[in-house]
């Protein structure tokens, strides 16, 4: 059942997640952001837009839309990336954390090179109780994507936290990739 089909009776607008790319790495969250941006419309129904941070907490601004689901990117060859997902999960709000709106994407394509064991990461992850999805090549990052878009399709569909964003409580909604620092 597509997300189109469950929804539309709600609006007769799009239904789209606003999704926060937070680390250190940008050329892993841009290839990240490119691929969910691919996926998610076209396998699943809604559109995305993609913010990206290496600053967290986000300063206050009205204007912002609410940030549905924060995906931590780290790189398993850079120290400083796991580094600072592990300084900046404590000050996640625990709404987010506890409704499933937050993961941990490990860019894990070069084994030999790593700075950060896989068991530390999922020491992290275990503390938390936020899943891990680990792309281990380019060949995989579709496929790894894919479950990302589940998990994202997973916060849209829960209601209760006010997660669900229709067309028409804002003036635009992005449909294509659109990458903003924040």
């Amino acid at each position: 059942m597509s997300l189109k089909k469950t929804f539309q009776p709600l609006s007769s607008g799009k239904i789209y997640s606003t999704i926060l790319l937070a680390g250190v790495d940008e050329e892993q969250k841009n290839k990240l952001s490119q691929s969910i941006s691919k996926i998610a419309p076209k396998e699943f129904g809604y559109s995305v837009h993609i913010r990206s941070t290496s600053l967290l907490p986000l300063v206050e601004n009205k204007r912002r839309p609410k940030i549905d689901f924060i995906l931590f990117v780290i790189n398993s060859e850079n120290l400083v990336s796991f580094n600072w997902v592990v300084e900046t999960l404590p000050q996640i709000d625990l709404e987010l954390l506890s409704t499933g709106n937050v993961c941990i994407w490990v860019d894990d394509h070069n084994t030999k090179n790593r700075a950060v064991s896989f068991e530390n990461i999922t020491e992290i992850a275990t503390t938390y109780s936020i899943p891990i999805i680990s792309c281990l090549s380019e060949e995989d990052l579709e496929n790894e994507t894919i479950k990302v878009c589940k998990l994202i399709e997973n916060s849209i569909l829960f209601l209760g936290g006010g997660l669900l964003f229709k067309c028409l409580e804002f003036e635009t909604v992005p449909s294509t990739l659109a990458l903003e620092n924040i």
